[in-house]
């Protein structure tokens, strides 16, 4: 058990990288081969609706649970908006959504590494890697 600590503690630093980097690739290479799912286009609709200044829920079924921590999602299309005024596309919002999803993954890796810190510093290196 001993040696496993030794080897552990050793390469602690290194597994925690690893881990991180699979997340993220595997989210890099999953999010553009998945399809759009049947609330997503609702929650990116109201997201839009947020961001333009209309956060009233005016659909009483689609915007039943969307939040407005969804309008995180548009920020990958106002960059774009930003730079390319006259931008405009015809895929009723398809690449904006997936656009989104690598925002929200890279927002999950920093939540993922705040735990993580947060677990070692209650439990211990171990428990945290766990």
């Amino acid at each position: 058990m001993e040696l496993m600590q030794k080897w552990l503690d050793k390469y602690h630093a290194l597994l925690r990288t690893v881990l991180f980097a699979v997340f993220l690739l595997n989210g890099i290479f999953y999010i553009p081969c998945q399809s759009i799912t049947a609330d997503e286009g609702d929650h990116y609709n109201y997201a839009v609706r947020f961001v333009k200044g209309h956060p009233e829920k005016i659909r009483p079924f689609d915007d039943a649970s969307a939040m407005p921590v969804s309008a995180i999602n548009t920020a990958p299309r106002v960059a774009q908006q930003l730079l390319h005024p006259h931008l405009h596309r015809n895929d009723f919002g398809t690449s904006d959504i997936v656009n989104g999803r690598y925002l929200t993954l890279l927002i999950s890796l920093f939540i993922g590494f705040y735990v993580y810190r947060w677990s070692k510093d209650l439990y211990g290196k171990r428990a945290a890697l766990f």
